[in-house]
C-alpha cells in the first residue's frame, strides 16, 4: 500500500476532482486544452495556487520553535516570542469588509508582530500590491486598537530585482520608489476609500522590514534543520515532504 505524504493526500483531491466534476457544479471552461489527465495532472504540479496550498498546510502544521528559528534567520534578529497564528477569522472578515483582494500568500498574526510571506513563482509583484499589504496590516492594528511591527518576507526563484513589475533594483529602491508613488483615492477593484490612509500607508512602508529569500534558501535552512539531532521523525516527514515538492517543481538548484 502506498504510503501517501500529505503533499500527495492534495494531488489526490485533484486527481478526484478531475475524475468526478460535478462535485464542485460546472466546468467553467469546456473548450480547455487540459483536456486529459495527464495534462491536468502537470498544469496542477506547477501551478503557483497549488503549492500556495501546500506550503498553508506546511506552516499550519510548522512546530512553532521551528517557524521562529526560520524567520529570525531570515531577519536576523531575535524578536519573536508569543505565539504565531497563520490567519485568524477576524482578518478574513477585514478582508472582507474592504471588498478586495489584499491578502498576502502567508499571514502571520502576532501581539506585537505581523508577518506576511509572499511567495512568487511566474507572477511579479508591483507597487500597487505592496501598498495593499500595508493597507491589510494597518487595518488589523485598528482591528486589535494597537500598533504592530510589520515584517514582508518574499519568497522566489530569482534575485529580487526581478520580482516587480516597475523596475526595482533592491529593498532600499522599492522603498525610495513607493515614497514616490501615487497612491489613489480609491482603490482601482471595489473603491475602497483610502483618502484617510495615504499618510499612514507611506509611515508604514518607511518602518516596516522587508526581506528577500530565494527557494534554495528555503530548502537548505530546512535541509539543514532536518540533520539537527532535536528534529524528530515527524517533523523531518513534514520538512521532507515540501523539500521533495520544491525538486519535483525544479525550484532548487
Amino acid at each position: 500500500m502506498k504510503n501517501s505524504s500529505w503533499v500527495d493526500i492534495i494531488y489526490d483531491v485533484y486527481d478526484f476532482l478531475y475524475w468526478e466534476p460535478q462535485h464542485i457544479w460546472k466546468i467553467k471552461n469546456i473548450n480547455s486544452n487540459l483536456d486529459s489527465k495527464d495534462k491536468v495532472e502537470n498544469h496542477i504540479r506547477n501551478m503557483e495556487v497549488s503549492l500556495n496550498q501546500i506550503l498553508n498546510i506546511f506552516f499550519y502544521f510548522l512546530p512553532n520553535e521551528i517557524y521562529i528559528n526560520f524567520v529570525e534567520n531570515i531577519i536576523r534578529k531575535k524578536i519573536l516570542k508569543e505565539d504565531y497564528k497563520l490567519y485568524l477569522k477576524d482578518v478574513e472578515n477585514i478582508i472582507e469588509d474592504i471588498n478586495w483582494s489584499t491578502q498576502p500568500d502567508f499571514f502571520f498574526i502576532w501581539d506585537s508582530t505581523n508577518i506576511f510571506i509572499e511567495m512568487k513563482l511566474n507572477s511579479k509583484s508591483s507597487l500597487e500590491q505592496f501598498m495593499k499589504y500595508i493597507f491589510l496590516h494597518i487595518k488589523d492594528c485598528e482591528r486589535v486598537k494597537k500598533e504592530k511591527r510589520l515584517i514582508l518576507i518574499f519568497l522566489s526563484k530569482w534575485d529580487f530585482s526581478a520580482l516587480f513589475k516597475e523596475e526595482i533594483y533592491n529593498i532600499d529602491d522599492l522603498k525610495n520608489k513607493f515614497n514616490k508613488y501615487k497612491i489613489n483615492d480609491y482603490t482601482r477593484k471595489w473603491n475602497v476609500n483610502l483618502v484617510n490612509y495615504k499618510s499612514k500607508i507611506y509611515d508604514v512602508a518607511n518602518a516596516m522590514d522587508i526581506w528577500h529569500v530565494t527557494y534554495d534558501w528555503f530548502y537548505n535552512f530546512f535541509n539543514n534543520y532536518c540533520c539537527n539531532k532535536f528534529c524528530s521523525d515527524r517533523e523531518k516527514d513534514l520538512i521532507n515532504w515540501i523539500l521533495e515538492e520544491f525538486k519535483n517543481r525544479n525550484l532548487v538548484s
